[in-house]
């Protein structure tokens, strides 16, 4: 009887694993607004396999995109440099401090279901000619996908957007 107690036991983990790998968001707008590299990352979790930009059809939606929040010291900096880099003609670079805010969020007829926020502070140094560049560095993108793996992890287990997977299946059934 023991050994069978710790047979199981032993299963126990392999179970909620297994279970929780299985859920699935159902049919749902992709909305992204960050890049494609963002698109690649998704395609690689089956959680997101029923995601798409061309469902515009769907009540859910999956949206995500960055902000860059100015921070006061940032300001402060960005304008003394790009003075500096004005005066200089463009050889001295502009600083720039800000936060970037990674935003992934769900929502159902327009309602927001669940959202996570990753806030991270950036300084970078541009020139006077590609300062309107708003490209993200190799960093930001690593950052990006780490912090979509994490999000994904915690919607796999949002009592809210299991709910919400729940009713779909109840009324259209397995998708």
């Amino acid at each position: 009887m023991k050994a069978l107690l710790y047979f199981l036991l032993l299963l126990l983990p392999f179970s909620a694993y297994s279970a929780s790998n299985s859920v699935v968001l159902p049919p749902a707008n992709l909305i992204n607004v960050i890049d494609d590299f963002v698109v690649d990352a998704l395609n690689k979790d089956s959680f997101y396999q029923h995601l798409d930009k061309g469902v515009p059809g769907t009540p859910i939606r999956f949206v995500t995109y960055v902000e860059r929040v100015q921070t006061s010291g940032g300001f402060a900096a960005e304008t003394t440099s790009g003075l500096l880099a004005a005066s200089t003609l463009g050889l001295v670079p502009i600083l720039r401090n800000k936060d970037f805010k990674v935003v992934f969020r769900v929502l159902a007829n327009g309602k927001i279901i669940t959202e996570y926020e990753y806030v991270k502070n950036v300084t970078d140094a541009t020139s006077l000619y590609t300062f309107q560049n708003t490209e993200l560095s190799d960093d930001l993108k690593i950052w990006v996908v780490d912090v979509l793996n994490q999000t994904t992890q915690k919607l796999k287990r949002d009592k809210a957007l299991l709910d919400l997977i729940a009713e779909y299946k109840y009324y259209y059934g397995d998708y």
